[in-house]
């Protein structure tokens, strides 16, 4: 079926996974009111319509602090400290240019990316996560900056999967997590502006939090309260801009 669409994104952002799940959850309100009768014309002219007055459903986690954080399923922090010692090991028993370092390495790397789109998996995530805190813990941060975490949801999924297919649809997702991807390699070079340097302080990591059928992803960028909403904002713009690209 040849059918240009985009899909609509809805974003929360909290100081925890929690705070970002309970801010994604308003940012449902927000989003442009999709209803099964409506033609795939008039669902895209309602998405459309929000891409270009950029009203877009991003949320800020506003209650009272929720203190438990990256409670991703599936996911064992022991098991994922087991591999970084085991890493280690080999590393000073072989030596990194080793077959076999080389191949533990490959295991963990097979592990820890999403091959559609390149964002960590939840495996993945944690590995990274934990390597992070062991070489450059949160103590260090300049005065001022937070770590946030921003969940991104693709917004009618059961509508686009009726109307437009699976595959195309997948495709789209694809170029989500793509967007957030290249951005984040990128340092964020959408957002270093004169007006607003150094918004964002440390590189991301993108997570696909539901695995490789999944419509979600993550980010946790650290930097100024001020400036977290404008660099969600600009990621939203970059995630639509990659859409397009596939129309």
């Amino acid at each position: 079926m040849s059918l240009e669409y985009i899909l609509g994104v809805k974003a929360g952002i909290g100081e925890t996974f929690q705070e970002a799940e309970q801010a994604l959850q308003k940012a449902s309100l927000l989003k442009p009111k999709i209803v099964p009768e409506d033609s795939p014309k008039e669902a895209f002219a309602k998405t459309l319509a929000q891409i270009e007055s950029r009203k877009y459903a991003v949320v800020m986690y506003d209650g009272q602090p929720l203190e438990v954080s990256y409670d991703l399923e599936d996911v064992n922090r022991d098991a994922i400290l087991e591999a970084i010692d085991n890493l280690k090991e080999v590393a000073f028993t072989y030596g990194e240019d080793s077959l076999a370092y080389q191949a533990l390495e490959r295991s963990i790397e097979n592990q820890s990316y999403d091959r559609t789109t390149g964002a960590l998996t939840n495996f993945g995530y944690m590995f990274e996560l934990c390597k992070r805190e062991e070489l450059s813990p949160e103590s260090v941060l300049p005065e001022g900056v937070k770590r946030y975490i921003v969940l991104f949801d693709a917004n009618d999924m059961h509508y686009w999967n009726s109307n437009a297919g699976y595959d195309n649809v997948t495709d789209h997702i694809a170029a989500i997590g793509k967007a957030l991807v290249d951005s984040s390699r990128g340092v964020f070079n959408i957002d270093k502006t004169d007006k607003v340097p150094d918004i964002v302080i440390r590189v991301p990591f993108v997570n696909r939090t539901h695995g490789s059928a999944g419509d979600e992803f993550m980010i946790d960028p650290y930097c100024h309260e001020d400036h977290i909403g404008p660099v969600v904002e600009r990621l939203v713009d970059q995630i639509y801009q990659h859409q397009k690209e596939l129309c």
